[in-house]
C-alpha cells in the first residue's frame, strides 16, 4: 500500500513482492523484443498493468490474473494479425509466376546485400534466401519467393556453373 506523509511517498512492504514480480517480467520480456524482435511487447504491457496494480496494493492473484486478462486478447489479436499477413504474403507469392523458376545472376549477391538475376529476359533485384550466403555472377539459381520487386532466390546447386555451351556473356548482355 502507498502512503503519504510530510510530503514523502513510503510504501508498505506488502506490494514490494509483485513489484518485484512484474518489473521481472517487465524487462525479461523487453530483452527479448529488443534482442530478438519477438514481438512480447503485449506481455511487457500486461505486466506494467500488473505492476501498477501492486503499487495499489492488490493481491499477488489478483495482479496475475489482470496480466492474463491484458496480455491473453493482445496475443490474439497479435496472431491473428500475423496469420493474415501470412496468407496475403503466401497468395500473393503463388500468384507471382516467377517462383519455381531458374534465373541467372547477372549481379553479385552478396551477405546481407542485393544483387541481380535474370529471369524471362527481365534483370530483376534478388536476394539469397539464406541471407548469409554470397552467390556470385554466372551462378544459376531457383527463385523461391518474390517480396515487392525483390527475387529471393537459392543456388541450384553449390557446384553450379554454367552448362557446356553457353557462353555468360551472352546470356548477361540480353
Amino acid at each position: 500500500m502507498i502512503h503519504f506523509a510530510n510530503g514523502m511517498i513510503y510504501f508498505d512492504g506488502a506490494f514490494n513482492q509483485g513489484l518485484i514480480i512484474w518489473a521481472g517480467v517487465f524487462v525479461v520480456f523487453g530483452m527479448f523484443e529488443v534482442f530478438m524482435g519477438r514481438m512480447n511487447f503485449r506481455l511487457m504491457v500486461g505486466a506494467a498493468v500488473a505492476a501498477v496494480l501492486a503499487l495499489l496494493g492488490a493481491t499477488l492473484l489478483l495482479q496475475a490474473a489482470v496480466f492474463v486478462v491484458v496480455s491473453l486478447p493482445l496475443t490474439l489479436l497479435a496472431r491473428a494479425r500475423a496469420k493474415k499477413k501470412q496468407e496475403i504474403e503466401a497468395a500473393r507469392n503463388k500468384a507471382d509466376p516467377r517462383i519455381g523458376k531458374e534465373a541467372l545472376v547477372v549481379a553479385e549477391i552478396t551477405p546481407f546485400n542485393f544483387g541481380q538475376a535474370k529471369v524471362d529476359g527481365n534483370v530483376c533485384m534478388a536476394v539469397a534466401k539464406d541471407q548469409g550466403t554470397r552467390i556470385k555472377r554466372g551462378t544459376t539459381v531457383r527463385i523461391e519467393g518474390v517480396d515487392g520487386v525483390e527475387l529471393i532466390v537459392s543456388p541450384v546447386d553449390s557446384t553450379n556453373q554454367l552448362g557446356a555451351g553457353y557462353k555468360m556473356d551472352d546470356h548477361l548482355s540480353d
